[in-house]
């Protein structure tokens, strides 16, 4: 959590400590008088320019600290100014000033309540009420033409994109807002599903920047083994007719027939006049693992080589990956 801007602190936030520290000094050894109205003013400018370069320093640190430490540091900074203004104001000894603290509580709760909610009510309330308020009564009528109006865009929002019109339309745009989806999709099956990216077992930057990278190959891996799988995998994999089938791209997104009638029958068609299972990703794997190869050495000497028969799933899984099995 780093800013260029926040990269170093500027000169005035060392100096006008500095000069406010000479300024009180001068005060307590009577050098300067304290009832002087022009010396009062510049005490007033010091204060407050302190307290700005009190936070100034307390904001740098924080970005330095980064989260959560940095938020707790920024609280803890701007508290004990707070209560150093209170307490300096309680010690000065005028008339009145024990009550500061007290004062200063209900002030701040005064001014959230009554202030701050009250004003949200009242702009509020009077974009759809017509409001009159007096000293004994309070009325309301309904603005009925803006409630209706504003009815008219319920359950509406915009899309804006950067991009020309030549590049991409208005349903392109639609598509690629709703196709969100699937960066969602990728983060769970990185993080949990399939390829568990974290606890990470590393401490270095390098090593952890290795390990996202790899967990990122993989799944790069996943999706193009999912999409050329789709026909043995409950997955849609006649997209195509499902779009075609949409009126609009704003409509909810359907599923084509083919993977409507995969997901019923629980079958898919095998090119042969057979069909076999449908397939999850997972459970895919999980049966594309049972091949085996085995070496077996007699006596130390001749070996021998034992590789199972794959079964037509298998087959026809290896075939779409576009991998042969080498002869034993």
């Amino acid at each position: 959590m780093s800013s260029p801007h926040h990269a170093s602190i500027p000169a005035w936030a060392w100096v006008v400590p500095l000069l406010a520290s000479a300024l009180v000094s001068l005060k307590l050894f009577h050098i300067v008088p304290s009832d002087d109205m022009d010396v009062l003013l510049l005490a007033g400018l010091f204060l407050a320019a302190t307290v700005f370069a009190a936070v100034h320093h307390a904001e740098v640190l924080a970005l330095k600290l980064g989260e959560p430490f940095g938020s707790i540091l920024l609280a803890v900074a701007v508290t004990v100014i707070e209560a150093g203004l209170i307490v300096s104001i309680m010690l000065a000894g005028a008339e009145g000033s024990e009550r500061v603290a007290r004062d200063t509580v209900f002030a701040a709760v005064m001014i959230v309540l009554n202030g701050v909610v009250g004003l949200c009510l009242v702009l509020g309330g009077g974009k759809h009420f017509e409001q009159t308020i007096t000293d004994h009564s309070f009325e309301f009528t309904r603005k009925e033409e803006a409630i209706a109006e504003e009815a008219r865009f319920d359950g509406f929002y915009v899309l804006r994109t950067s991009l020309a019109a030549e590049q991409i339309d208005t349903a392109g745009t639609v598509r690629a807002y709703k196709s969100l989806a699937q960066v969602e999709r990728a983060f769970r099956c990185m993080k949990t599903v399939d390829l568990e990216l974290r606890p990470v077992f590393h401490w270095t930057p390098p090593r952890v920047r290795a390990h996202v990278l790899l967990c990122m190959l993989a799944y790069y891996l996943e999706w193009h083994m999912r999409q050329t799988l789709a026909p043995m995998l409950f997955d849609d994999h006649d997209r195509a007719a499902a779009e075609a089938g949409r009126t609009s791209p704003v409509a909810k997104a359907k599923v084509s027939k083919a993977a409507y009638r995969k997901a019923s029958t629980q079958r898919v068609d095998a090119g042969d006049g057979e069909s076999h299972p449908v397939h999850s990703f997972r459970t895919l794997l999980l049966d594309l693992a049972t091949l085996t190869r085995n070496t077996v050495c007699f006596g130390g000497k001749k070996m021998l080589t034992i590789q199972s028969t794959a079964s037509p799933v298998q087959r026809r899984a290896l075939s779409l990956l576009g991998v042969e099995l080498a002869a034993a």
